[in-house]
């Protein structure tokens, strides 16, 4: 009801301020503040309002241009979208062009409505990581751009070789991106492992180098973890996530072959690592994820015998308090993970499908996910639409600003 009575009050007073003096504007303003609503109840409103609406609200007059881009402001809003988070991001293609579009699922609705960003991409990209409402992209090889698809800013991250890769070497490397709450600084870090291309017995080493946004450079920290070089990579309560490998393996395809119990997280903050308790599964475990799902870290195990359950750390650094989520019996899932991306209302839960596994730039866009009811135990298609996808991410919208990468202004699309 309070965001019929709003987008009323804010619609009447669009037509009050078109072909208006300057007078007539400071008293559209006044009519604003002194509302029927008291002034907390107003601002609690038009937090709740999407961002496309509050973008349109910063036209109307000054009080509310000053309003919205506060600081303060976009905190509340962003903290109201964390609330019900159910939306997700499509990096998507059409006629060899290349965006992003949104879809929020917080209704259980059989369709939902599709919002379209007017955010052209430069090149065919992965999906790095979403946080705060800002998303993290990049080609994985010469490439990476940081934007807010709600509000069409974006920037461009120096993606050159960070070092020379010695002769006789091989170097896998993988992305994250996540927030310092402190400081209020973004961070990409990028994990890159060297190995012998000629000796398979060679396990390897692990550089790691972090870029902070509004810097013009990676640093280097040290390192003396071996971690695993998976897509991406989970940022949750100021973290990123990864398995810690055991000395003597060079990949993580091999649950045995991660150190046993544990997973390594990178504080954004401190940019250091604490290990984050896990727990033992079951025998025939042939595959595993980290993600986030429901505010939790959470873990999709898959097994020799078709079957793929889904934990999640319901208090985070707390051993005890892994939980099994859900059991999903599909023979679909027995090669490559169904990775979970959101649940909604009712408890139905979104999934990536299973080929959609990153690092296949080049491949067949989707134009699926799957979702399964844990109530009725069924796995199936779910059409977001009239959606080509090339990959898919965990997602709220925000007014918080993009910092610039180049020491230039953050630019703007036009959507031309």
């Amino acid at each position: 009801m309070f965001l019929r009575l709003f987008r009323g009050l804010v619609s009447s007073t669009a037509i009050t301020l078109r072909g208006r003096r300057k007078a007539t504007v400071k008293k559209s303003e006044m009519a604003i503040c002194h509302t029927s609503f008291p002034e907390e109840i107003f601002i609690e409103i038009l937090a709740r309002l999407p961002v496309k609406s509050l973008l349109q609200c910063k036209c109307l007059c000054k009080y509310l241009l000053k309003l919205i881009t506060s600081p303060y402001f976009v905190k509340l809003q962003l903290d109201r979208a964390n609330e019900n988070s159910t939306r997700i991001i499509f990096a998507t293609v059409s006629n060899k062009r290349y965006s992003l579009s949104s879809i929020d699922y917080y209704n259980q609705t059989s369709s939902s409505t599709e919002d379209r960003y007017k955010l052209s991409l430069p090149c065919e990209l992965l999906i790095v990581g979403s946080c705060n409402g800002l998303v993290c992209l990049s080609d994985y090889m010469t490439f990476m751009a940081i934007c807010n698809p709600a509000t069409l800013e974006y920037t461009s991250v120096p993606f050159d070789l960070i070092e020379k890769i010695p002769t006789g070497c091989t170097r896998w490397f993988a992305l994250g991106f996540g927030h310092d709450p402190h400081s209020d600084k973004y961070k990409v870090v990028r994990v890159d492992m060297y190995f012998s291309a000629a000796n398979t017995g060679d396990p390897g080493h692990c550089d790691l180098h972090v870029y902070t946004l509004g810097t013009k450079q990676w640093r280097r920290i040290e390192n003396t973890c071996r971690l695993s070089i998976s897509y991406s990579i989970p940022y949750l309560n100021g973290a990123l996530h990864w398995y810690r490998l055991t000395d003597k393996s060079r990949w993580d395809h091999e649950p045995q072959r991660r150190a046993s119990k544990s997973i390594m997280a990178f504080d954004i903050r401190r940019e250091n690592f604490e290990e984050v308790p896990m727990i033992s599964f079951p025998a025939g475990l042939t595959n595993e994820r980290l993600g986030v799902l429901q505010g939790c870290l959470s873990c999709t195990c898959c097994y020799d015998d078709g079957y793929t359950d889904i934990w999640l750390m319901k208090q985070y650094g707390v051993k005890e308090s892994w939980t099994k989520l859900v059991s999903i019996a599909f023979p679909l899932a027995r090669d490559r993970l169904i990775h979970p991306i959101v649940v909604r209302t009712k408890g139905e839960i979104l999934l990536k499908p299973p080929h959609i596994s990153g690092y296949l730039l080049g491949q067949a866009p989707s134009s699926h996910l799957y979702a399964y009811e844990p109530i009725s135990n069924s796995l199936n298609e779910h059409d977001p639409g009239n959606i080509q996808w090339i990959d898919v991410h965990a997602y709220v919208e925000s007014l918080v600003t993009v910092p610039s990468c180049s020491g230039g202004k953050t630019t703007k699309d036009e959507g031309n």
